[in-house]
């Protein structure tokens, strides 16, 4: 009877055992199925973005409510028609003229950020499925709240068409991939066809050029160290500030002692700087002011100078004013006609374009 007890207790223990472990491999079975459905249907709704930092971002497949508190960043999306697809955006760019002008809808939207700052709780509010930044600081506050966030920005020719790749990626259409590749063409174009225009030029035929940051402190200057140093760089002129920064001051008498042959005002109110600079009686013998060759920057939907789409367009005018005889052939109000058109869908007049490049805002 012993025997029989003990088997008969052995048999039950097995099938607990055989039960347990049946209804452990089905609950394991099941827990996996979820989790490989979240992750297919994660896999099928979304994708993953690279941003400038090489940092992997996982965004949904096409993007339809963006914030971008990156001004110069607006017109990169404007320019890859995802304008319909902005929510949230700067103060900045609700300034910038020509960008109200052409895509006046900016005017109404909100803007979450200031400086570095970013309203977390305004930006929940609007409930951007992204946000495209140049701010870590935002990128990371975003991110705290479980909205994806990734950072453009660009200080020299390659991380440009770099952002304008990823604000492509960003927007997920076809149609941005398209005008991304469409850009970055064209952009390349202008580079090679300076380059070979000017090539083996010897330094002593290179203008030596100021640019100012903006007409309201003329003080302020640009250096080599900055999208600003390239371009002069690479339309065949000399960058009078010889310190390896972006933005540093001058003062009166470095402007005399540097002697540049041109010097360039930036922003929407360079007007303003160019006064200042050509009424200073110390700056009276300096050759860009006797020369007349004290002069505006083009600015369009942003600052063609600085951080801007239109540096593609700022090469050709740069070029064209710093070597006039080999660049004769270029037309810079067609040029900029064509550009708005191809890239904003918008059609520039003749009097239009010649004030983007006289660096006015639109016609009153």
């Amino acid at each position: 009877m012993r025997h029989h007890a003990v088997a008969a207790t052995l048999l039950t223990a097995t099938l607990l055992v055989t039960g347990c472990t049946a209804e452990n491999s089905a609950e394991n079975t099941a827990k996996t199925a979820t989790e490989t459905t979240a992750t297919t249907t994660q896999e099928d709704t979304t994708r993953l973005l690279t941003d400038i930092d090489g940092t992997d971002v996982r965004v949904p497949k096409q993007v339809t409510r963006l914030a971008d508190t990156w001004d110069v960043n607006n017109q990169f999306v404007l320019m890859l028609g995802g304008g319909d697809t902005l929510v949230a955006t700067t103060e900045e760019a609700k300034r910038l003229p020509w960008l109200t002008k052409i895509y006046p809808h900016v005017t109404e939207l909100p803007t979450p950020a200031s400086g570095t700052r970013l309203n977390v709780e305004e930006l929940k509010e609007i409930n951007p499925e992204m946000l495209l930044t140049s701010s870590k600081e935002q990128v990371e506050a975003a991110q705290a709240q479980g909205i994806p966030a990734a950072r453009v920005d660009f200080d020299d020719f390659e991380q440009l068409m770099k952002s304008v790749r990823i604000t492509a990626n960003a927007l997920g259409t076809e149609e941005a991939d398209q005008k991304a590749t469409e850009y970055v063409t064209y952009m390349e174009r202008n580079l090679k066809m300076v380059a070979d225009r000017l090539g083996g030029m010897p330094g002593e035929k290179k203008p030596k050029v100021l640019h100012v940051v903006g007409g309201e402190d003329v003080t302020k200057v640009n250096g080599p160290d900055s999208l600003v140093g390239e371009w002069i760089a690479a339309t065949g002129a000399r960058n009078v500030i010889e310190e390896v920064v972006d933005v540093t001051t001058v003062t009166p008498q470095d402007i005399v002692d540097a002697a540049p042959d041109f010097i360039i005002v930036g922003g929407t109110e360079a007007q303003l700087g160019v006064d200042k600079l050509v009424q200073d009686p110390a700056l009276a013998n300096v050759p860009a002011v006797k020369q007349g060759n004290v002069v505006k920057n083009p600015v369009g939907t942003s600052n063609w100078g600085r951080y801007s789409a239109e540096e593609a367009l700022q090469l050709l005018w740069a070029a064209k004013l710093f070597h006039p005889e080999k660049f004769e052939d270029i037309d810079l109000v067609a040029e900029t006609q064509q550009f708005y058109s191809t890239f904003y869908g918008y059609e520039l007049s003749t009097e239009d374009a010649q004030r983007i490049l006289d660096g006015e805002g639109p016609a009153a």
